[in-house]
C-alpha cells in the first residue's frame, strides 16, 4: 500500500478542523461569543436566572398581639405581594382564600382557649417564602369593669357585675374567674343583665336585681348549678341599694326616693312580705348605706353636710356620728370627731370588726382616699391614698366597697388602680393597693391608656399610630396600630414648650408632619412635634374685625391640603376657619354673630349649628361633618350653609353617639355609646345598619348581632386605619382599650389596654 501523500495529510487535518468547529457552533472567539462581553447575541431565554426573592406578606387583621374573649373563631386578613407571582398563603397550614392571586386574602381561623399563634406563610412560583405572625390571647373573661361585687365569705369567692350585666365569680384561692350567668352560661328563666348582686349565705344562693324594665323583681341563682329562678314582682320599686340581715334572714332594701314610702324596709326573702323600718322621706340621706345585723343600726351619708349619720333601727333615731363641720358655718368650730375633711363622700361599708365604717372620700381625682371613721367617736384617718399611705395604684374614681367579712380585706371597684372600673383588693391594716387582674390580660407595652379621659382621636398613617388627647394626664398619647405599644407624645417632661393643659382633641397634618391639640380655652392651639413632643402655640387672631373669641377651642378638623383647622366654639356657637400658619381666623358659619334675635346677620345659612359634638372632614362633599348627641350637620366649606343630615331622636340607636370617622363608600362609623356598638349611617339617606355589636336587641327591638370577641362597653371614638381591608379602631372608655374592628364581619380584637 503506498503512503499518504503531503497533500492528503493536509486535506484530512482541515476536515478535522472544521468538523470540530461545526461541533462547538462556531469559532472560538468574535462578536457574537456568549462569552464575550461585547457580543450580540440575543439573551438565552430557555434557560432563565432563577428567581431568588422571596414574596412580602403583612397581616392585617388583628395585630400582632391581642386580645379577644371566649370567641371560637376569629377571620384574619392580609396582603401578599411578589415580583413574579404569589402561589399560596397559607395560615397554620390551611390555605387562605382569595379572589386576586392572594394579593388580598382571608381565612376563618379556629381559636383554643388560651394563647394562639397564627403562622402566615406565603410562596412564589420559585419556592421562595416569607412569614409573618400573630398572637391571640382568647380569654375566657375579661376581668374588668365593673359596677357591683357582693362577697361569699365561707368559701371565700367574689361576685362581680359586669359593664355588660353578666354576673362573674372569682375563686380568691386560685385567682380563677369563670362566668357564672349570662345568655351563654347558667340554666333556667331567660337571662337578663343585671345592675346589683347579694349574697344570701343563709341559702347558699346569689341574688341579683335586673337592669332594665322588671325593677320590681327578684333574680335568684344557684352558684353551684347556674340555675335561674325569678320572683316577679317581688319589691314594690325601684331598689337604691340592699344589705343582707343574718342575724333575722331577711333584706333590708332602700327605696327610690320618689317612692311614697322612701326609707328603709325588711323584706322575707321566702314570701316577700314587707315591713316599714324607719321613714327618711324627708331627709337627704344617700341612696347607698350600709347595715350591722348585729346591733340592727344603718348608716348613710349626708350629701350637702359631708357627714356620716346613723340610723338607730329599733328607735328609728337619726344621728351625725362624724362631721368636720356640724353647721357647716366655716366661722364656727364644730365638729364631730376630729380627722381629715369628710367632703365629697362617694362611698361607704362596714369594717370588719364592726366598730369602724370605711369611707371613700373624692374631693378631686387625683386625691381619692379611702378613710376609717370611728362609729363611737366619729374620729377619721386616711389608710389608703397614694403618696400617704399604703403602696400600690393611685385610687383616681369612685365605686363600690365591701368588706369580707372573714376575709381581712376590702374590696373595691375603682377606675384607676385596676384600670377600667377594675377590682382593687385593699389590706385594712397597711392600705396597700392590689389590682386583682391578671397579666396576661395586657395588651402592648408602655404607659397606661387610662385613666387619662382620653378625648378625641387621629391617625398617623406614616408611623401607624393612633392618636389622643390625654384630658386628665395632660397629654397626647399614640398607640401603634401593628403591636398596640403605648408612648407619650407630650407632656410636661416630654418636649418642651408650654404644657397642655385640660387637652379636648387631637388632630394629624399628614402635609406637615404635626400634632394638633386643642385645650378648654378659647385663643389658641397647639402644635406639637410627634418625635420630640416639642410645643408650640399658635394663637388664634382674628383677620378682619371680629373679637377675639371668647368661648372654648373644642373640637377641631385638619384640612389636609389648605393646611387649616376647622375650629368649634361651643361658646360663641360659630366655627372658625383658621390659617395653620399664621393662626389667622374668618368665621365660617354662626347662625346669629351678634346674638341678637332681632337682627338678621347670619353667616351661612340653614339651621341652628351644632357644637356639642365633634368635626370631621368629608372632602369629596367640601363639607364639615358634625356629629352630635341629638343629630348629624353637614356645614359647606364654601357657604358656610348649614343642614341637618338626621336627626337622632329619629334613631334613637344613635343618640349618645361618640367620634365618629369616615369609613367606606363614605359613610360614618358612629360609636353608639348607649347601645354599646358601631354602627354605619349613611348621612346623605340615614339608612344605617352594625358594624360590630355584641348583643342582640335593645329595648325590644331586634338588632343583629356582629362580629365574635369582647363586648364593647362604652365605646367613644372610632378612626379609619385601613381601607382594604376596612379597619377600624375604637377606643373604649369603659374598659380604657383601644380596639380593632374588622369592618366587614365586625370582630373584635383589643389591640392595647
Amino acid at each position: 500500500m503506498r503512503p499518504p501523500t503531503r497533500t492528503f495529510i493536509f486535506r484530512f487535518l482541515l476536515l478535522v478542523f472544521f468538523l470540530s468547529l461545526a461541533a462547538c457552533g462556531g469559532s472560538s472567539s468574535g462578536p457574537d461569543d456568549p462569552g464575550n462581553p461585547g457580543g450580540n447575541n440575543p439573551p438565552d431565554v430557555s434557560n432563565p436566572p432563577a428567581d431568588a426573592t422571596p414574596p412580602g406578606v403583612e397581616i392585617v387583621f388583628p395585630a400582632s398581639r391581642v386580645i379577644t374573649e371566649a370567641a371560637a373563631t376569629l377571620i384574619v386578613r392580609g396582603h401578599a405581594t411578589d415580583n413574579v407571582a404569589v402561589t399560596a398563603v397559607r395560615l397554620n397550614g390551611v390555605l387562605a382564600e382569595t379572589n386576586d392571586a392572594f394579593a388580598n386574602w382571608s381565612l376563618r381561623v379556629p381559636l383554643e382557649s388560651g394563647a394562639n399563634r397564627i403562622e402566615v406563610l406565603a410562596r412564589d412560583a420559585a419556592g421562595n417564602e416569607k412569614s409573618a405572625e400573630a398572637e391571640v390571647q382568647n380569654a375566657a373573661f375579661l376581668p374588668d369593669a365593673f359596677i357591683d361585687i357582693a362577697w361569699d365569705a365561707d368559701a371565700r369567692r367574689l361576685f362581680a357585675v359586669s359593664y355588660d350585666g353578666r354576673i362573674v365569680v372569682l375563686e380568691v384561692e386560685s385567682g380563677e374567674w369563670r362566668t357564672l350567668a349570662d345568655a351563654q352560661h347558667g340554666s333556667g328563666v331567660p337571662f337578663e343583665p343585671v345592675r346589683k348582686v347579694l349574697w344570701d349565705a343563709e341559702r347558699a344562693r346569689l341574688l341579683a336585681l335586673p337592669r332594665e324594665n322588671n325593677n320590681d323583681d327578684l333574680l335568684a341563682i344557684d352558684v353551684e348549678s347556674g340555675e335561674r329562678t325569678m320572683q316577679p314582682d317581688f319589691f314594690e320599686s325601684h331598689v337604691y341599694d340592699w344589705q343582707f340581715d343574718s342575724v333575722r334572714d331577711r333584706l333590708i332594701v332602700r327605696y327610690d326616693i320618689a317612692f311614697q314610702s322612701e326609707g328603709l324596709q325588711a323584706i322575707d326573702p321566702a314570701t316577700g312580705a314587707h315591713e316599714m323600718l324607719v321613714s327618711l322621706i324627708e331627709s337627704s340621706l344617700s341612696r347607698e348605706f350600709t347595715y350591722d345585723p348585729a346591733s340592727n343600726r344603718a348608716w348613710f351619708y349626708e350629701h350637702f353636710a359631708n357627714a356620716i349619720v346613723e340610723v338607730i333601727i329599733d328607735t328609728g333615731d337619726v344621728l351625725t356620728i362624724s362631721d368636720d363641720d356640724l353647721d357647716n358655718d366655716p366661722g364656727t368650730v364644730d365638729p364631730r370627731g376630729e380627722g381629715d375633711s369628710l367632703f365629697r363622700i362617694y362611698d361607704l361599708a362596714l369594717a370588719n370588726d364592726g366598730a369602724d365604717l370605711l369611707v371613700l372620700v373624692s374631693p378631686n381625682s387625683s386625691a381619692t382616699r379611702l378613710m376609717r371613721v370611728d362609729i363611737g367617736s366619729g374620729d377619721r384617718s386616711v389608710f389608703s391614698e397614694s403618696g400617704v399611705r399604703g403602696e400600690g395604684p393611685s385610687f383616681v374614681d369612685n365605686g363600690g366597697l365591701l368588706t369580707g367579712e372573714t376575709d381581712d380585706a376590702i374590696w373595691f371597684i375603682d377606675e384607676g388602680a385596676a384600670g377600667a372600673d377594675g377590682i382593687v383588693r385593699v389590706d385594712p391594716v397597711t392600705g396597700d393597693r392590689l389590682p386583682v387582674r391578671d397579666g396576661t390580660f395586657a395588651a402592648g407595652l408602655g404607659p397606661d391608656l387610662g385613666p387619662v379621659s382620653l378625648r378625641g382621636s387621629a391617625f398617623d398613617a406614616e408611623r401607624q399610630e393612633l392618636l389622643f388627647a390625654g384630658g386628665r394626664a395632660d397629654n397626647a398619647i399614640a398607640v401603634d396600630i401593628a403591636s398596640g405599644d403605648r408612648r407619650i407624645v407630650s407632656d410636661r417632661e416630654t418636649g418642651d414648650g408650654p404644657f397642655l393643659s385640660n387637652p379636648a382633641d387631637v388632630g394629624f397634618d399628614a402635609a406637615a408632619g404635626n400634632v394638633w391639640v386643642s385645650e378648654r380655652s378659647p385663643t389658641f392651639l397647639n402644635k406639637v412635634n410627634p418625635e420630640t413632643g416639642d410645643r408650640e402655640v399658635i394663637r388664634l387672631l382674628p383677620e378682619g374685625n371680629e373679637t377675639v373669641p371668647s368661648g372654648f377651642a373644642y373640637r377641631f378638623a385638619l384640612h389636609p391640603v389648605a393646611n387649616r383647622a376647622y375650629v368649634i366654639d361651643n361658646t360663641l356657637e360659630r366655627i372658625y376657619s383658621v390659617d395653620l400658619a399664621t393662626g389667622l381666623y374668618s368665621v365660617l358659619t354662626d347662625p346669629d354673630p351678634d346674638k341678637d334675635p332681632d337682627t338678621d346677620d347670619a353667616i351661612g345659612a340653614g339651621d341652628d349649628l351644632l357644637v356639642t359634638g365633634d368635626a370631621l372632614l368629608d372632602i369629596a362633599n367640601n363639607r364639615l361633618i358634625l356629629n352630635g348627641n341629638d343629630r348629624v350637620q353637614a356645614v359647606d366649606l364654601g357657604t358656610g350653609d348649614r343642614t341637618t343630615l338626621l336627626h337622632t331622636t329619629d334613631h334613637p340607636r344613635l343618640m349618645e353617639g361618640g367620634d365618629a370617622t369616615l369609613g367606606t363608600n363614605n359613610t360614618l362609623a358612629v360609636p353608639s355609646r348607649l347601645e354599646a356598638a358601631l354602627l354605619r349611617v349613611n348621612p346623605v339617606t340615614g339608612e344605617r345598619s352594625e358594624i360590630s355589636d355584641a348583643h342582640m336587641d335593645y329595648e325590644g327591638t331586634a338588632a343583629v348581632q356582629r362580629g365574635t370577641g369582647p363586648a364593647f362597653l362604652w365605646p367613644a371614638s372610632a378612626q379609619l386605619v385601613s381601607t382594604a381591608p376596612e379597619i377600624l379602631a375604637v377606643f373604649d372608655s369603659a374598659r380604657n382599650a383601644v380596639f380593632l374592628v374588622d369592618g366587614e364581619t365586625g370582630d373584635r380584637v383589643i389591640l392595647s389596654r
